[in-house]
């Protein structure tokens, strides 16, 4: 189940080109596998058919050899059952060589030694024959000495018996009687058999490649002690072999080539009539163009169709584009009218800011004065005069901060440089003390406050301010704290404590903008705010600024 599945996952991975060219591949494997199958079957054909020849030619070599060893048998036999008593002279052993057509025979006593030796050819001497003691072991285990012997240039065929006393029956010597298997006696047995006959050294082959084939087998010739000696091989081309495999051989010439002409029209088919087109549907889809498809449109496949459909796809992407790019100038426009809104709203946020901790806080702070003037008039006319001008000196000084306003719309200015925002507080609580009876302690870390930038600056002096003009409206607070210092590395601690009335953070209303005017401005600085307070302890705010980096000498 997993090969199935893995193979359809990576073919969904394919293009259809691929696909098709692989389609093409399995088919080619699987017509290679059919030829390979079909020459298999044939190959275990002819080899069942080679097996049965051969069995039956050993079978028939067998007999052809007992056939030619008959006169070896037929001598021993007559020669051994003889009963007369005179002893067998040289022309007897000459006109016996002639009669069985021998090549040798030998008469051996009781000790094992030759008493007769005599060869038809007295020009080819008989090999040295086997001494006693092999041919009693032969005897004593076959009950009959039949084996093969090598010279120089032959190989001999012996056959021989014990010879028994003609009186006592009582074995007295041997009788043996050869016959050479030279190349006559092969062209004979080869004649006969209808096969080309060899002697050839053990365990060698002689199987042939080369066409018609063959058949061979052979029979193994033992010397005296049943060792292989030679073989005798046999090696026959058969006819029914030949034809077979010539038929075989056609039928597959045929298969084989009707199967190329059907994969080459089959692959000139799918790349004329599948892959022509869709490269053309690929061309057109990559490049974006309907050009290439133009020719399909002609058609009357099942392409035509598809490339009127890629047509009119082409016709309604332009349609899209051109409606994605009237869009997308719309939203730029809208984009840009939202900015325009949101500069406008926070320009309007940034003035109630303003406004609220600068000219209205100012107001409030005359206001505190000339209330507490009332109170001077009768018992200490001179100064009430002097808190009346300052009173005076601060309204036109926020008469003034209005105008910058109207005109560039700036935010307070009251701090210069950032080196003068100790100063700019100073001036500050000088101007507010002026104007209400309160005490001021300040305290301030100048290297931290050289390291403040503007932004923190002009945030947390307005925040000085609200702080301040709460403390003495809300709070009524006699005496304010004003503190600078470090806060760790890259950070600065700075603080407003009041001994007034103080309030409940967590139940304080919501009426007015001085609290959310800090929280905002705290964001804006990137500063951490903290508002602790209880009534009747006073309040204090904290803020945690951020720094700029030390400068390096």
């Amino acid at each position: 189940m997993e090969i199935p599945r893995a193979l359809a996952k990576a073919t969904s991975l394919m293009s259809i080109k691929s696909r098709l060219l692989f389609g093409l591949g399995v088919l080619l494997l699987a017509f290679l596998a059919t030829i390979y199958a079909f020459r298999r079957a044939e190959r275990e054909q002819v080899r069942r058919l080679v097996e049965q020849v051969s069995s039956e030619g050993r079978q028939q070599l067998g007999r052809w050899l007992q056939i030619n060893a008959l006169p070896l048998r037929q001598f021993i036999y007559d020669f051994s059952q003889r009963s007369d008593s005179k002893p067998a002279g040289p022309s007897l052993w000459q006109s016996a060589l002639t009669d069985y057509n021998l090549d040798a025979i030998w008469v051996f006593d009781a000790n094992g030694q030759a008493v007769t030796a005599t060869a038809r050819d007295a020009t080819q001497p008989p090999p040295a024959a086997p001494n006693a003691q092999n041919m009693a072991e032969a005897y004593t285990n076959y009950g009959v000495l039949d084996f093969y012997q090598e010279d120089a240039t032959n190989v001999w065929h012996f056959y021989g018996t014990r010879l028994p006393h003609t009186d006592t029956r009582e074995e007295t010597g041997w009788l043996l009687a050869a016959i050479r298997l030279d190349s006559e006696w092969l062209t004979r047995l080869s004649l006969s058999s209808g096969a080309k006959i060899q002697l050839a050294p053990v365990q060698v082959s002689f199987a042939r490649d080369d066409a018609p084939p063959v058949v061979e087998w052979a029979q193994t010739l033992a010397d005296i002690r049943g060792q292989p000696l030679r073989e005798l091989r046999c090696t026959r081309a058969t006819d029914e072999t030949t034809a077979l495999l010539s038929d075989d051989g056609n039928a597959l010439g045929l298969f084989l080539s009707f199967g190329l002409l059907v994969m080459t029209a089959l692959t000139l088919a799918v790349r004329r009539w599948v892959l022509r087109p869709l490269t053309m549907i690929s061309q057109s889809l990559t490049q974006r163009d309907p050009a290439p498809i133009r020719p399909l449109l002609a058609q009357r496949d099942e392409f035509a169709p598809v490339a009127r459909l890629v047509e009119a796809a082409f016709a309604d992407q332009a349609e899209l584009e051109r409606q994605i790019a009237e869009r997308r100038r719309a939203e730029e426009k809208l984009q840009t009218s939202e900015a325009d809104l949101r500069d406008a709203v926070e320009l309007r946020s940034r003035l109630a800011r303003d406004l609220h901790d600068t000219v209205i806080q100012s107001i409030y702070a005359a206001g505190l004065g000339l209330e507490s003037v009332r109170n001077q008039l009768a018992k200490y006319p001179a100064e009430a005069d002097e808190r009346v001008r300052h009173c005076m000196d601060s309204l036109n000084d926020t008469i003034r901060q209005i105008r910058r306003y109207i005109n560039d719309l700036e935010p307070d200015a009251t701090i210069q440089p950032r080196q003068q925002f100790a100063a700019a507080v100073r001036a500050l609580t000088t101007t507010m003390r002026e104007l209400w009876p309160v005490e001021f302690v300040l305290s301030f870390n100048e290297a931290i406050a050289a390291r403040l930038t503007n932004v923190v600056q002009m945030h947390a002096l307005q925040i000085v301010r609200e702080c301040i003009s709460n403390a003495l409206r809300h709070g009524k607070a006699t005496r304010i704290a004003i503190n600078l210092e470090a806060n760790g590395p890259g950070a600065g601690l700075f603080e407003v404590r009041d001994n007034g009335a103080g309030f409940d953070p967590a139940t304080a209303p919501n009426t007015g903008r001085g609290l959310p005017n800090l929280a905002h401005r705290a964001r804006e600085m990137g500063a951490a705010l903290r508002i602790e307070s209880k009534p009747g302890r006073g309040t204090r705010i904290s803020l945690h600024l951020p720094l700029m980096a030390e400068p390096t000498a």
